[in-house]
């Protein structure tokens, strides 16, 4: 595949095949991706976006073996290595007084993953499934920030930090599908999980005025914490009267956090004291199918999200450009969410729309240091840190639809949602929570055949009404607001399978055709401008 968006390639490649009761499968993919190209404008004077390289390359391998005298026993081996070098983007709007340079890299990111898999089928009239899983992960990632200051005209500071991290995951899972009733089909199981991480921090300030040889200070600190999970979940799929289906769930969690080792300057200090949750969450769904082509539905769930390793402990950074530090004082999330919903399937139409309702407590989300916020000493004001809102809550609509024309291979088709979405925090409370009040696709799509192979194009515009994002400035303490234009992009794309058995597959994707510079929200980088991707896939 190219890109001329970043200039780069993507190189793909699998091998698969069966040996008697074993079947394999080894695969690979290489990326190598330049500066992102967009039109040139706010975000870059030159059309190609500073510090939005990346290059990545993933190998994996299974090997599975089936079993029993009904060949519905079956156990596979799998393992996984994705390595990944990437640079991060600036918004030139947080260079303000007196920061006059930031980067950002993060040229280290490697994930390897081994797991062990097995799945039984029909294994009596009561037990129809049985799955059980083990994994063991490690995630070795290495981040850099630079910030350059000049308070004064005579004075230069500047700050070097890193984050050196290994993240540690195991785990496993079972689960049992069991049939007590034609009516009735239940799965029990249990869930565990691990969660190691090792971080090591330093930072070094230097200081010049004038001419005069530099002052350096420097700070080193490691952490080591872990997260303990388990979870034990049931559900039940009830058909309890003609065209009526009940789905009901319930998943019990309990985690414990330990901040096992903490030093400073390589002294240990206090940790966090040790900390364990317990939360039981349900869901219900019910599903009606009595309409001709029609099926109603009504959800209900309960979420609960504990903080990761990474929001507690570590610094990272987004498409704001900025770093967002860890909050080891964070606190699990739990929600309420409501649905309710319709789809219709007949006569070349399609339809499905839904409306939602969402709550939450100690919703986890960033927010700019201000002092007191919990960032650390010296933090620039532009960044920020993850942090509980006291609530959030969302609602909304979300529609797709598509309708092809009888006698034709065209379908205009449409998909978008209306979303609103309010934060609540301990002094102020904000609709403007960089979330596009409307968002969506529409176009036509085709289908058919161009010199006797199979063959399909799509025109479609993708649009979404501009993003606001308040919050409070980290020098003065009050409120601003940031916003983000509206936008729509054109694109056309279209390919085809040709050759024995579709042996040969294309595509051609020609991206905001007439170039339009473009923002989706501030947690990302700006979109890419007019770019033609070609991808090509062959099979033997």
């Amino acid at each position: 595949t190219y890109d001329s968006a970043t200039s780069g390639w993507k190189g793909w490649a699998a091998a698969s095949g069966t040996v008697g009761n074993f079947d394999y499968r080894f695969s690979g993919s290489l990326d190598d991706h330049g500066d992102r190209r967009v039109p040139k404008g706010q975000y870059s004077s030159t059309g190609r976006l500073d510090g939005t390289s990346f290059d990545n390359d993933n190998i994996s391998a299974h090997l599975g073996y089936t079993f029993g005298d009904a060949d519905n026993h079956y156990i596979a081996l799998k393992a996984e290595q994705h390595r990944l070098s990437t640079e991060s983007w600036t918004d030139p709007s947080y260079l303000t007084y007196p920061i006059t340079g930031f980067n950002i890299d993060l040229p280290q990111r490697d994930l390897r993953k081994v797991g062990l898999y097995y799945d039984g089928t029909d294994i009596s009239d009561l037990v129809r499934k049985v799955h059980v899983d083990a994994y063991y992960q490690t995630v070795d990632r290495l981040f850099m920030n630079e910030v350059v200051m000049q308070p004064l005209p005579i004075m230069t500071v500047g700050v070097e930090s890193t984050s050196d991290d290994r993240n540690v995951n195991y785990g496993g899972t079972a689960q049992v599908d069991l049939q007590f009733h034609p009516d009735h089909y239940t799965i029990v199981g249990l869930h565990y999980l691990t969660d190691n991480l090792k971080t090591a921090k330093t930072s070094t300030t230097s200081t010049r005025m004038g001419m005069a040889p530099p002052s350096v200070t420097s700070s080193s600190g490691f952490d080591d914490a872990s997260i303990h999970t388990v979870s034990a979940f049931a559900q039940n799929e009830w058909s309890f009267a003609e065209d009526f289906k009940l789905t009901t769930g319930a998943r019990y969690y309990y985690t414990r956090t330990e901040h096992d080792y903490s030093e400073q300057n390589s002294v240990a200090v206090p940790t966090h004291p040790s900390n364990s949750d317990g939360r039981l969450v349900t869901s219900a769904g019910l599903t009606y199918t009595g309409l001709p082509d029609t099926t109603l539905r009504a959800l209900y769930s309960e979420g609960y999200i504990t903080p990761t390793l990474l929001q507690l402990f570590t610094d990272s950074s987004a498409g704001r450009g900025v770093v967002t530090y860890g909050n080891p004082d964070l606190d699990a999330e739990t929600s309420r969410n409501v649905e309710v919903g319709a789809r219709y399937n007949a006569g070349g139409v399609v339809f499905d729309a839904a409306a939602f309702y969402t709550t939450a407590k100690d919703y986890i989300t960033s927010i700019s240091c201000t002092p007191g916020a919990g960032c650390p000493a010296g933090a620039s004001a532009a960044n920020y840190i993850y942090v509980n809102a006291d609530e959030a809550t969302a609602y909304g609509l979300e529609l797709a639809a598509e309708y092809t024309i009888p006698g034709t291979a065209f379908t205009p088709y449409v998909t978008g949602a209306w979303m609103r979405r309010k934060l609540e925090f301990a002094s102020y409370s904000t609709y403007n929570s960089n979330t596009p009040a409307l968002s969506g696709r529409f176009g036509v799509r085709w289908e058919g055949e161009v010199a006797n192979h199979d063959a399909w194009a799509d025109l479609y515009v993708r649009a979404s009404s501009g993003v606001k994002l308040t919050t409070r400035n980290g020098t003065t303490g009050l409120l601003e607001t940031d916003s983000l234009s509206g936008y729509g992009t054109l694109n056309f794309a279209f390919g085809g399978a040709f050759g024995d058995d579709d042996k040969f597959r294309y595509g051609v994707h020609f991206n905001n055709i007439l170039d339009k510079e473009y923002r989706s929200s501030f947690e990302e980088i700006p979109g890419v401008g007019r770019s033609v991707e070609v991808s090509l896939r062959m099979k033997f």
